[in-house]
């Protein structure tokens, strides 16, 4: 569900959080209804979005150390904030992933089309600004036609980091938790 910029505050979280740059756009371009809403735990214990897509979620023996957005199978990625595309990978289920060093931080934008960034000439070393395309979203199961998941998996970490991270136990020291940086790209919601 969309929280205010006022609300993220009240987050609880296991990992520091991820720097909020002065200018930042929401990482999905998608048509798809819930298009802005994270699901986080505040710090009254109150569930807000969709759970099992948090940060911190339980994934059968390891946590889930990013924020799945909703989207649909070929919608555009944007860079959330300003910066350098340090590497593309491959990533889960055939799709790819594209690290980008916003500065104070870096995002890993997972689950996109492998070489979809192609399409928007980003390579590593790409200089890119909030709101730019950099990919697009990947069908995980099934086919194009009759995909049956997508989505935008989005994490971030401390500056320097090029390859994701596995959480079992405590999160790794390189990890941030995006859920307050979302929620501010997600802007006012109905009451804000």
């Amino acid at each position: 569900i969309r929280a205010s910029a006022g609300q993220p505050r009240a987050v609880l979280s296991a990992a520091p959080f991820a720097p909020t740059p002065r200018r930042v756009a929401w990482p999905v371009w998608a048509s798809e209804s819930r298009r802005g809403q994270v699901g986080y735990v505040d710090v009254n214990g109150n569930d807000h979005g969709n759970q099992s897509r948090r940060f911190g979620a339980n994934r059968s023996g390891h946590t889930h150390a990013g924020v799945d957005l909703y989207g649909y199978n070929g919608d555009p990625v944007l860079a959330i904030a300003d910066g350098t595309v340090v590497r593309t990978q491959s990533f889960h289920l055939g799709s790819d992933a594209i690290l980008v060093d916003h500065g104070d931080f870096v995002a890993l934008y997972g689950e996109v089309a492998p070489g979809s960034w192609n399409e928007f000439g980003v390579t590593k070393g790409t200089r890119v600004s909030a709101g730019d395309q950099i990919a697009r979203l990947a069908c995980m199961q099934g086919t194009p036609s009759n995909c049956s998941s997508h989505m935008l998996h989005f994490e971030t970490y401390r500056p320097g980091t090029t390859q994701n991270q596995q959480w079992t136990g405590a999160p790794p020291a390189a990890l941030l938790d995006p859920t307050y940086l979302l929620l501010v790209a997600a802007g006012p919601g109905p009451n804000g």
